[in-house]
């Protein structure tokens, strides 16, 4: 996913396998000098990850990565049970803001295979732990507010002016076929609003 920052700034991944940066360029098209070299991560990451930008405009969000390699490399990945933040105004890379990127987790860590992020107008933000089955809400210092119970829960959207909470959730099954192991897809989807 991308983010896009009160300035007007889109904030996009870099390409998988290797340690990732991220890009930021104007929605005008314009591109600064140094769009390109603030470090997202320090180890060779895949996975899909989901970001989200701060309304102050100060820092970026991640969840999703995953450490390890595909292809020929006999390590399988392993979900990092964790949500960093970036400054914006670093080199990075990014620093854990809650969970544990070296164990798998479990139902007592505060974060469970995070997926989507979203920041409200206050600066908070809103994880949708898909295996905790829930979106946990936390301040900007790392506080845990509430936690909404929402069952698979993908991606979140906070209206700006009102405050409520839209959560795209659904179950998500992988399947094997013909010596290959395909990516898990959402098999059903609901759109819940609190």
């Amino acid at each position: 996913s991308m983010a896009i920052t009160p300035r007007g700034e889109l904030i996009l991944p870099g390409p998988s396998r290797y340690a990732r940066n991220i890009t930021v360029i104007g929605t005008d098209g314009s591109v600064r000098s140094d769009a390109f070299d603030k470090r997202l991560t320090t180890h060779a990451d895949d996975g899909r990850l989901y970001l989200a930008a701060s309304p102050d405009a100060k820092a970026v969000y991640m969840a999703g990565a995953m450490a390890g390699y595909r292809g020929d490399d006999a390590r399988k990945l392993s979900y990092r049970q964790a949500v960093y933040k970036l400054l914006l105004d670093s080199d990075g890379p990014a620093e854990i803001f809650t969970g544990d990127d070296e164990n798998r987790g479990g139902p007592s860590f505060s974060v469970s295979e995070p997926k989507g992020l979203v920041c409200d107008a206050k600066g908070n933000l809103y994880v949708c732990n898909y295996r905790g089955e829930n979106v946990a809400v936390y301040n900007p210092s790392g506080g845990v507010i509430k936690s909404i119970k929402v069952k698979w829960p993908h991606q979140a959207a906070v209206h700006p002016k009102t405050g409520q909470v839209y959560v795209l959730a659904g179950f998500q099954k992988g399947r094997y076929k013909y010596g290959y192991n395909f990516p898990a897809r959402m098999r059903a989807a609901r759109l819940h609003r609190f």
